[in-house]
């Protein structure tokens, strides 16, 4: 009997020290589980939204986000290897207007490696005429690539001398006090003292009209003389005009 009483004074007295003893326990098991680590975080790997990375901690799979942009400043990750790689696969091969790449992959972890070259740029030959220009008309010259064949094309006009500006203004005076054939003013011209190319360039730039040429030298032939139609057409022939030109300055004066 006073065993058991003295059971129940020592269970009296502990049971408050056991409680609390087993109470501690597990709050401190709790806080052992949650305590605050330094985050040993995996590699960075690309996240749903296109401009941000992510990674994840190895202990407590806490997610870190930055910009793509942002430069890594923290500690190289446990995943990291001492990379062994493999050759170079070519990807893309560079050409005149893109650049192109190759990836080559660590045998150990699979981590791919991409290098990019630069475009080459074109490397371009000489300018070739293809289409020679005239002093009425622009000529077309062009270069190929060596590398892509690419074929840039351009537009090219004769230098203008001051003899031609000089040709062409003498043209104009001409015109105004007179009607010519195109070969006639050429002729007429080279008479003046300039050259065939002096001449050619002013007759191409003077903005005559051939036919209402003709008609104006044949009504000068009849404000003059008298001609047949055939004789007429044969007179305006001999001043240079075209048949057709010809043809249509005796229609336009009357026969």
């Amino acid at each position: 009997m006073k065993k058991k009483i003295l059971i129940i004074l020592i269970c009296s007295v502990l049971l408050p020290y056991l409680i609390i003893a087993f109470h501690s326990f597990f709050e401190f098991k709790e806080i052992s589980d949650d305590k605050i680590h330094d985050h040993l975080w995996n590699e960075w790997y690309p996240s749903d939204n296109e401009a941000y990375m992510e990674r994840n901690c190895a202990y407590c799979d806490e997610i870190q986000t930055r910009s793509k942009t942002e430069t890594d400043t923290t500690q190289p990750s446990f995943t990291e290897c001492n990379h062994k790689y493999g050759k170079w696969k070519i990807i893309k091969k560079p050409t005149c207007d893109s650049e192109g790449n190759k990836v080559k992959t660590c045998q150990k972890c699979g981590q791919e490696y991409t290098y990019y070259t630069e475009a080459k740029g074109h490397k371009w030959g000489s300018w070739k005429i293809t289409k020679p220009a005239t002093y009425s008309k622009k000529g077309i010259k062009e270069k190929i690539c060596s590398r892509c064949d690419k074929v840039k094309i351009k537009k090219y006009s004769l230098p203008v001398t001051l003899g031609m500006r000089n040709a062409l203004k003498t043209a104009f005076s001409y015109l105004d006090s007179s009607s010519f054939s195109k070969s006639g003013l050429i002729k007429q011209l080279k008479f003046e003292g300039y050259s065939q190319n002096e001449a050619e360039y002013a007759v191409s730039r003077c903005g005559a009209n051939w036919n209402e040429q003709a008609a104006k030298t044949a009504q000068s032939y009849l404000d003059s003389s008298s001609f047949s139609r055939s004789g007429l057409i044969r007179q305006l022939e001999f001043e240079g005009f075209s048949y057709s030109q010809a043809l249509y300055g005796v229609e336009a004066v009357g026969y």
